[in-house]
């Protein structure tokens, strides 16, 4: 079953935020003199799974700026005219 591409980002939040928990509960045991090797190991493959969802859905452009774009270009446009 795949995925729905707008869910991949918030499926790959959920995967770096548990491989942050597990990154600090590595450094935790860390400080108590018996490191667990695993807490790391866990938490880097969540990071890499996390960034790999995150980066694979290029976001919309939101409609904020829409206006100033268009008057941009055709500001450009303008210019552009007037150099030929």
């Amino acid at each position: 079953m795949e995925t729905p591409p707008q869910h991949r980002p918030r499926i790959g939040t959920f995967f770096l935020l548990i491989g942050f928990v597990l990154l600090v509960l590595f450094l935790a045991s860390g400080f108590s003199q018996q490191p667990e090797i695993i807490f790391l190991l866990l938490a880097l493959a969540c990071l890499l799974v996390g960034f790999l969802f995150r980066r694979k859905v290029q976001r919309p452009l939101s409609g904020r700026f829409n206006m100033i774009r268009r008057a941009l270009e055709r500001s450009r446009m303008r210019r552009e005219e007037k150099k030929k």
